[in-house]
């Protein structure tokens, strides 16, 4: 018999079991771990339980068996707990392209065709090229979707800093950026995706696009959140973030910031663990 699932937002949709299969081989579970898994939050669900309560139940039985990937399963939700500002997600998305190779700065102010920008993320190739300016939209609900009024918004802005010609002398015209991209922790609605496809809006979210998503940048950088760690908490990570920790790798890379920290050393743990591909020790 088929069980029903209830939506954050309140709709109601049949429980697959193949699709948390999936979510939880992703994280680098086994195939078999996954199946388990999967088939015990099945069989232990009741008819209207809502989907955290499955996230819940999946997350827990998935860190009994490996906390490595009940880590990386939660990264969807650590984005979320960037909140409720979104200052640490800028920084977040800067640290992903800084570990690409690229020079990175914020709140940059931009000279555009017609007025002045202020550019939430700005990053360049240390040879100055590749120069791409980022629009961050950070939602503090993941059932919040991107619509196209944001798009439209970006595409304006990004139409007058590509327009600029930064020198009168210089044959060819180049803009103020050579690329602009529009960045959100949550997906996009229908219109936003075809209306970015079609007016030539680069975006990157959650899932979007398929294999070259915000997942796809953490796991090929191995930059994971601070706040997929289980052993710190909100106030903990409001602490780091003021002192420009978002990442695990950032972490470990500073131990004197969180060395005062009660429990400074599970916390080095978890981030070494994490921080490890395989998450093997």
């Amino acid at each position: 018999m088929e069980k029903k699932i209830v939506k954050r937002d309140g709709t109601v949709a049949v429980f697959d079991r193949s699709i948390l299969e999936r979510s939880l081989m992703r994280t680098g579970a086994s195939k078999e771990s996954a199946r388990s898994v999967a088939e015990e939050v099945e069989q232990n669900m009741h008819d209207g339980d809502t989907t955290s309560l499955v996230y819940k139940q999946a997350f827990d039985l998935l860190s009994h068996q490996s906390k490595h990937a009940a880590m990386r399963y939660s990264l969807k939700r650590a984005l979320f707990n960037f909140g409720p500002t979104g200052f640490p997600f800028e920084k977040f998305v800067g640290e992903l392209f800084r570990r690409k190779g690229y020079i990175v700065s914020t709140n940059v102010h931009l000279q555009g065709r017609c007025v002045s920008h202020e550019v939430d993320v700005f990053a360049s190739k240390p040879d100055g090229t590749e120069r791409t300016a980022m629009e961050i939209k950070f939602h503090n609900d993941m059932h919040t979707r991107s619509d196209v009024k944001s798009v439209l918004y970006v595409k304006a802005r990004f139409d007058d800093l590509l327009g600029v010609s930064q020198s009168r002398f210089s044959r060819k015209k180049r803009g103020a950026v050579d690329s602009c991209l529009f960045v959100t922790n949550t997906k996009f609605t229908k219109n936003a995706l075809q209306y970015a496809t079609c007016a030539g809006v680069s975006i990157l979210g959650w899932g979007y696009p398929y294999n070259n998503n915000l997942q796809t940048w953490v796991q090929e950088v191995d930059a994971h959140p601070i706040t997929c760690l289980p052993s710190i908490s909100s106030s903990v990570a409001r602490q780091l973030f003021d002192q420009g920790v978002v990442t695990c790798q950032g972490l470990l890379e500073n131990p004197e910031i969180f060395r005062s920290l009660p429990n400074a050393d599970t916390i080095a743990d978890e981030a070494a663990l994490l921080c490890r591909p395989s998450g093997r020790r």
